[in-house]
């Protein structure tokens, strides 16, 4: 599934792309979007937790319930922003949860969130999860966020059988129900080789650091995107493994 891309009329100047891949275990419980608005650019990438019933359904209804929420315009305050968007993510969350149930009263929505808003002074980070957003600078990742994870909280990162799955259970989650703990960060504006990632565990997991970073300096954004799914689902065990997916955003490369 190559998903959206789009271009900005912003005065940013921005090019973005999706592209998921289903994993092993049944339909693609990822969903990622992107949307211009009038003064900025947002992007949002969920990942329904499997191991609860409507996963799938919480993080899609999470992200169009979150970009439909969000403000025509934005605040010039960074602070401001980061008050607004974990608002807005929990008032989203609700929102999500409603309609789930509304579609079967038996599920328990449970998905993560990573959100980009770019604006041409700075951007802004929020994730609650393992889903991640990396900021590329100089040919190399020079920031990302930090996962709410049980191998993060322990700072251990077993690589192999039951103790690698219990560390890579999540502490936080966005379930409607819970008040949304969002972890929030501010960046500075995109400069003219720099890039934003978003990507799910599935991708992360299974992709290296640099093979992403060469990803996104390519031509053709969307096509090196499709490339990383791939890349991700031959690089997967030959057992179980996940939904891959990532959303990326830079400045406009033309001719």
């Amino acid at each position: 599934m190559p998903g959206i891309a789009g271009m900005d009329d912003t005065g940013l100047d921005l090019e973005w792309a999706f592209a998921s891949r289903p994993g092993s275990y049944g339909d693609n419980g990822d969903y990622g979007h992107g949307r211009a608005f009038e003064d900025y650019v947002c992007l949002v990438l969920c990942d329904g937790l499997g191991g609860h019933s409507g996963g799938a359904q919480a993080a899609k209804h999470l992200t169009a319930a979150l970009l439909e929420r969000l403000p025509s315009k934005t605040s010039r305050s960074p602070l401001q922003v980061q008050k607004l968007l974990a608002a807005e993510i929990d008032a989203a969350a609700r929102e999500m949860r409603a309609q789930v149930l509304r579609e079967n009263a038996d599920l328990d929505p449970h998905t993560t969130c990573v959100v980009a808003w770019i604006t041409s002074s700075f951007v802004v980070s929020a994730h609650v999860g393992d889903s991640r957003l990396y900021l590329i600078r100089g040919g190399r990742i020079v920031w990302r966020t930090q996962d709410h994870s049980m191998a993060r909280l322990l700072n251990e990162s077993p690589s192999e059988g039951a103790a690698a799955e219990d560390a890579r259970r999540l502490y936080r989650s966005l379930n409607g129900r819970d008040t949304a703990k969002v972890t929030l960060g501010v960046l500075p504006p995109l400069g003219k080789s720099d890039a934003v990632v978003l990507c799910t565990d599935g991708l992360w997991a299974a992709v290296e650091d640099q093979a992403m970073v060469r990803g996104v300096d390519q031509p053709d954004l969307r096509q090196a995107l499709i490339d990383l799914v791939a890349a991700a689902h031959a690089a997967a065990r030959s057992g179980g493994h996940d939904d891959a997916s990532i959303l990326a955003a830079r400045r406009a490369r033309r001719g």
